[in-house]
């Protein structure tokens, strides 16, 4: 059995999304703010992560991820290419698809 939580498929994708998140830890605090465009089939999902309160001043950390967009048909024939019975239901992340393959 094979389970992927798959990416945001090619429909649910919105160039443009932007997020500011504060996590306050005590003496740790974080921010995230991230964007998300894409080139073609290539979602781009920048996120720039400010890290301080460790003593060591002002960490910053740079995140980008490159996925394909697939639509989810495209994403079932990939695997049933590979041998597996596939099917997807909604992923509990918004906008994804759990992707179940088994292969007998």
């Amino acid at each position: 059995m094979l389970v992927i939580d798959g990416w945001f498929d090619k429909e649910a994708w919105k160039d443009g999304y932007t997020l500011v998140q504060l996590k306050d830890f005590g003496k740790i605090k974080i921010v995230r703010t991230s964007y998300s465009w894409s080139k073609g089939i290539t979602s781009i999902h920048q996120t720039h992560w400010i890290i301080t309160g460790d003593g060591k001043g002002i960490k910053h950390v740079l995140d980008t991820q490159k996925q394909a967009l697939y639509e989810k048909n495209r994403s079932l024939k990939i695997m049933e290419s590979n041998g597996f019975m596939a099917k997807a239901i909604k992923s509990p992340l918004i906008g994804r698809y759990r992707y179940i393959g088994v292969r007998s």
